[in-house]
């Protein structure tokens, strides 16, 4: 009997073999965290395979509630405490790779493909006896349904070190205010689902500036749809990005997280981000 990620990765393959790849968002589609869950446990996949027609025609979704606001405030204060108070230092993603955070700014960019201005935080899964708290333990039983839905296996890349290639990187990032921003990209189709957690509310931890993708050519921020806990699901070859975070109050930033895949700096020629 064929299993279900069996089943949903010849979905892909089929809707990839036969219809070109979306570029621009349709629509924004909200499904409840526990609705989007029950399709995996109760092995629905007749739902499951409209799900991914839906991903593939350009649907962005956001799977609400599906952290507490409780848990997110913990993660900053975590992470000002333990990173903001060290120096920031970039690290190739080798063999024996450390957390580590980094600053991403205007000196920084040129060696970059996506234009950017962030604060990076990197937590790598063969680390996470080192930190005092697991955050992987926290997002791994979301990321598992999520790489399942990306036509994987649940647990694929989890052991996996730079030596083997494509690994589980847990990222968070501060936009600050009036600089903060990510170009126009899409990503490499390392996996099929890319997933944005939202840490930030617009209009409440910013004033303007967010998540956009392109629809007839123009930019549509997708902000409003979004809340704290919820994760923004989507196709990588959208092309997205952050417009600039402004805000009136100097002290406030966008937060956001992300479950990454990223091909380890062991590989040459490896697949990354393309810029518009």
């Amino acid at each position: 009997m064929i299993d279900l990620s069996q089943k949903i990765k010849q979905k892909w393959q089929n809707l990839e073999a036969n219809k070109s790849q979306p570029s621009e968002i349709n629509k924004v589609i909200e499904i409840e965290y526990k609705e989007f869950s029950k399709l995996f446990i109760e092995n629905n996949f007749k739902k499951i395979e409209k799900l991914i027609e839906d991903f593939y025609s350009g649907n962005v979704f956001a799977v609400k509630n599906s952290f507490s606001k409780e848990f997110f405030e913990k993660v900053k204060t975590y992470l000002i405490n333990n990173f903001d108070n060290v120096e920031p230092i970039f690290y190739k993603i080798k063999e024996g790779c450390p957390n580590f955070h980094m600053i991403i700014g205007d000196n920084e960019n040129a060696k970059y493909v996506v234009k950017s201005n962030r604060h990076d935080y990197y937590f790598f899964s063969w680390n996470r006896d080192k930190e005092k708290i697991d955050f992987l333990d926290y997002f791994y039983p979301k990321w598992r349904l999520i790489k399942l839905l990306a036509g994987l296996r649940m647990d694929e890349f989890e052991k996996n070190t730079p030596k083997d290639g494509p690994i589980d990187r847990l990222l968070f990032r501060s936009y600050p205010n009036n600089t903060g921003f990510l170009g126009m990209h899409s990503d490499p189709l390392t996996i099929r689902v890319i997933s944005g957690i939202i840490m930030s509310k617009k209009g409440i931890d910013f004033d303007n500036g967010g998540l956009f993708f392109l629809k007839n050519n123009k930019l549509l921020n997708v902000e409003n749809f979004l809340d704290v806990g919820d994760i923004a699901l989507f196709y990588p070859t959208l092309k997205h990005g952050v417009e600039t975070i402004k805000s009136k109050d100097p002290n406030k930033k966008r937060w956001w997280a992300c479950l990454t895949n990223p091909i380890s700096d062991e590989v040459n020629k490896r697949a990354v981000q393309k810029s518009y």
